[in-house]
C-alpha cells in the first residue's frame, strides 16, 4: 500500500533499519521490486528519475504513474512512490499532482540560499498534498565527473554538519540526503567514506538522513 517518505523512514528510525530505493525503469522492473519487498516483508522506497521519462510505455505520463499507484496499493507492505532528484519546482509539482507520496528537490549544486528558496518552495505545496519532501545538503557526486570524495580537496562536495542543521530548520522538510564520500556509479579506487561526519550530522539534525549511491559501496560499508 501507499504511504509517504515520511511514514517509512520513521518506522525505520523507531524499528532500527534502512530502507531501499532503488529507481525503476519499467513495469517489469516496477514487478521485480515489489515481489522482492514482499517476499521479505519489507517496506520499499519506489524511486523514479525523470531521465527515464523516454521509456514510459503509455503516451501519457501521468496515466503510468497512475497505473504504477494501482500496482502498489495491490501489496501488503508499505510503498512510497518517490521522485528521485528532482532538479526543478517544476518537476516536483508534477509528481505531486500525478500522484507521488514522496518527492526530492535537489538543488544542492545551487548557492545555499537558493537551494533553501527552492526548497521552501517545494515544502509548501507538497505538504499542502500529504507529500513528503527529501532534499539535499553537500553534493553526491558520479563515477563519470570524478565528484566525490577521494582527498581532502574534496571536502567541499561533503555535508557540512552545521549547514545542515540550518537547512533542515529553515526548509521544513522531512529527510536530508548528506554526502559523505558516497558516489553514484562506480568508486574510482576504494571508497572513502566518513563515517565520523556522518555520525556528527545525524547529531544534530532531526529528520531521517538518506544516502545515495550503494551500487559499489560494497557490503561492510553499507552496514
Amino acid at each position: 500500500m501507499l504511504v509517504t517518505l515520511s511514514e517509512i523512514l520513521h518506522k525505520a528510525e523507531q524499528g532500527n533499519y534502512t530502507v531501499v530505493a532503488p529507481d525503476f525503469t519499467s513495469m517489469a522492473s516496477i514487478r521485480f521490486h515489489l515481489e522482492a519487498a514482499e517476499q521479505f516483508k519489507a517496506p520499499l522506497i519506489l524511486s523514479y528519475f525523470n531521465h527515464f521519462e523516454p521509456l514510459c510505455p503509455l503516451h501519457s505520463w501521468e496515466k503510468w504513474i497512475n497505473i504504477i499507484r494501482g500496482e502498489c496499493a495491490q501489496y501488503d507492505i508499505d510503498i512510497c512512490l518517490h521522485l528521485d532528484h528532482g532538479l526543478t519546482v517544476e518537476e516536483c509539482r508534477r509528481a505531486v499532482d500525478a500522484g507521488f507520496t514522496g518527492v526530492m528537490m535537489d538543488a544542492s549544486l545551487k548557492p545555499f540560499s537558493e537551494n533553501v528558496e527552492l526548497t521552501s518552495r517545494v515544502v509548501e505545496f507538497a505538504h499542502a498534498a500529504g507529500v513528503s519532501v527529501e532534499a539535499e545538503i553537500g553534493h553526491v557526486g558520479t563515477a563519470a565527473d570524478s565528484t566525490y570524495h577521494t582527498k581532502d580537496s574534496a571536502r567541499a562536495h561533503l555535508t557540512q554538519p552545521d549547514q545542515a542543521e540550518k537547512f533542515v530548520r529553515q526548509t521544513g522538510m522531512d529527510c536530508l540526503a548528506v554526502a559523505i564520500g558516497t558516489v553514484h556509479g562506480e568508486y574510482i579506487g576504494e571508497p572513502r567514506i566518513d563515517f565520523a561526519l556522518l555520525d556528527e550530522i545525524n547529531r544534530l539534525v532531526s529528520v531521517p538522513l538518506v544516502l545515495h549511491g550503494g551500487s559499489d559501496t560494497g557490503d561492510e560499508n553499507i552496514k
